[in-house]
């Protein structure tokens, strides 16, 4: 009976010790879970959105290129610049498309220019259907990226230097008006890192 008891013990051991590792094997699973998607979150959420954009006081690329119309655009050109970097996710956003088209109308000094990653023609039917009134222009994906945006849309505004002043996301007509005030109405810090011009190039 003595035996008995001491193999039950025994087997009662080996099933605690057995539950044990697998509830280890299951929290140990979890907390990678966990930070596997804390670094997702950095990495693609609301703080990476956060860093998007050039930084304040550092050289635009240079580019070169005819809008829609075939008029020339470019950075820099002597003109203040707001680009805009959008396409067909501006039907979501009425209102931004509207304060556009009131910038462009009341700023006689400064370009407000729409880069789409869009063909030419669908760029065309799209902002015809949103009686978008502003120049635009189709680019490559490295253009979005040679200026840090992913998450649309997104506005950068360059002075007639070429220097960049403000960065966003303008998901309202308040967050447009504010990068447009803030870049263009807020002077560069003295001290202001200066980097290299960079190379002109197509979008």
């Amino acid at each position: 009976m003595q035996v008995g008891l001491v193999i039950a013990a025994m087997n009662l051991l080996v099933m605690t010790t057995i539950a044990y590792f697998m509830v280890g094997a299951v929290l140990a699973g979890l907390c990678v879970a966990a930070l596997f998607m804390i670094g997702l979150e950095r990495l693609t959420g609301g703080a990476a959105i956060a860093r998007d954009g050039l930084s304040r006081g550092s050289r635009a690329p240079v580019w070169r290129q005819p809008d829609l119309d075939g008029v020339p655009r470019g950075v820099p050109d002597g003109r203040w610049k707001l680009l805009v970097f959008a396409d067909h996710s501006l039907r979501s956003f009425p209102g931004v498309t509207n304060a556009l088209n009131a910038l462009n109308r009341s700023e006689a000094d400064v370009d407000v220019i729409v880069a789409s990653k869009a063909t030419q023609a669908l760029t065309r039917v799209t902002f015809r259907a949103l009686a978008l009134e502003v120049p635009a222009i189709t680019v490559e994906p490295d253009f979005y990226h040679r200026h840090k945006v992913r998450v649309m849309p997104y506005a950068t505004v360059i002075d007639p230097a070429g220097w960049v002043r403000s960065t966003g996301l303008i998901g309202t007509p308040d967050e447009l008006v504010t990068v447009w005030r803030v870049g263009r109405l807020m002077p560069l810090e003295s001290g202001t890192e200066r980097q290299p011009l960079p190379a002109a190039g197509r979008p």
